[in-house]
């Protein structure tokens, strides 16, 4: 569930209804289906029950306010640390549809603005969809990057090892690394990261 049909969802959960378990369950497999994370969800889950006997919260707004404190919690602060003077790789993973190849932008985006990271390498690891090669392609040039991709249908592990070895021999100190989007569930498709690994 990508973040915008979270905030459907969301907004269908706090209509006006009773704010009982079966809410309270409802939001949690929400967050679970989002990719929150089955710790993080069933945790802000029992802060935001918590607080609502504790403080009496009974109307949609403080409910809504409470688990957006909440969630804010495991959000704001969050960083990725590169190691200085050396080769960092970030790969991107996901489930289909998330927005795995936009965030790859937005990181490259980030780490050129805020970290000074001025040299950054992108690598098309996605080969499964033609579209995503070349919208890294796209992105890379807007953002004046280099981009190192092959023909679709190509060796995923083989398309990231050569972006590696050529942001190595460049001294580039970034490389972030796009993949196919993949459910946990499909076996053939989690070895694939194992070897990309």
């Amino acid at each position: 569930m990508a973040w915008a049909a979270l905030g459907r969802r969301l907004r269908e959960l706090f209509q006006s209804r009773e704010y009982d378990d079966e809410f309270f369950q409802e939001l949690e497999d929400a967050l679970i289906e989002a990719d929150v994370g089955v710790r993080i969800a069933s945790e802000t889950i029992a802060a935001l029950r918590e607080a609502a006997r504790k403080d009496s919260i009974k109307d949609r707004e403080g409910l809504r306010v409470a688990l957006k404190a909440l969630l804010r919690k495991h959000i704001v602060g969050a960083r990725i640390s590169l190691v200085p003077d050396a080769l960092n790789v970030l790969l991107v993973l996901g489930v289909n549809g998330v927005g795995k190849t936009t965030t790859i932008a937005k990181l490259a985006r980030y780490f050129r603005a805020n970290e000074g990271v001025d040299r950054i390498l992108l690598v098309a690891g996605d080969t499964f969809r033609a579209a995503a090669i070349e919208q890294l392609s796209i992105l890379g040039r807007r953002l004046d990057l280099p981009v190192i991709a092959q023909e679709p249908g190509a060796d995923p592990g083989a398309v990231i090892f050569d972006g590696i070895s050529s942001a190595a021999a460049r001294g580039i100190p970034l490389v972030i690394a796009d993949t196919a989007g993949r459910l946990h569930t499909r076996e053939a498709l989690v070895k694939e990261l194992a070897k990309i690994d």
